[in-house]
């Protein structure tokens, strides 16, 4: 390939690119707050510990969202992220993957627990973008922890990640 056709090339990616980046929200900035919450979070999830890109890990997904998407458990998906166990050396992770509910007498389906988590106040991400282009996991707690200490918080060892669409995450990191 020629230099020429190679630049002419670069001129129509790189602006189309960005175009894309921007569609999906790409450039829209992590909102952080200090929320005061209802006090409780009822989650109906499985746990996970091992690699992040295991095909366990993805069966667990793909199980929850169908028990949403079929109507068997109203509610928000949500992973709840326990921020001192990632090890980004081998990939491995612990998760509890579920739904956040409103107390209603669900059902729990075989392999699920209850999970109740107590907090009253939080520190809250709220991302608008598609996951694609969403900041890393490391950024976002980062932001939190600043956010945490800008109010004299101590954030706890866990977030909640609240998939609430397609474009919009809401991470709530309770506060001790």
């Amino acid at each position: 390939m020629s230099r020429k056709a190679l630049l002419s090339l670069l001129g129509l990616l790189i602006p189309g690119l960005t175009i894309l980046y921007y569609y999906l929200g790409g450039f829209n900035q992590v909102d952080y707050a200090v929320k005061e919450v209802n006090g409780e979070y009822s989650i109906i999830g499985r746990k996970f510990e091992g690699k992040y890109n295991a095909h366990e890990l993805e069966k667990i997904f793909t199980t929850v969202r169908k028990l949403i998407k079929n109507g068997q458990i109203r509610g928000t998906m949500v992973i709840i992220n326990y921020n001192d166990s990632y090890d980004e050396y081998d990939g491995t992770v612990k998760y509890t993957v579920g739904i956040l509910v409103d107390n209603e007498g669900y059902a729990v389906p075989e392999g699920f627990e209850i999970i109740n988590i107590k907090a009253s106040k939080v520190v809250r991400a709220t991302i608008n973008a598609h996951n694609v282009v969403m900041p890393a996991p490391a950024k976002i707690l980062k932001g939190a922890g600043r956010m945490a200490m800008q109010h004299n918080l101590t954030l706890s060892n866990y977030s909640i990640e609240q998939y609430r669409d397609e474009r919009q995450l809401v991470i709530d990191f309770p506060v001790r």
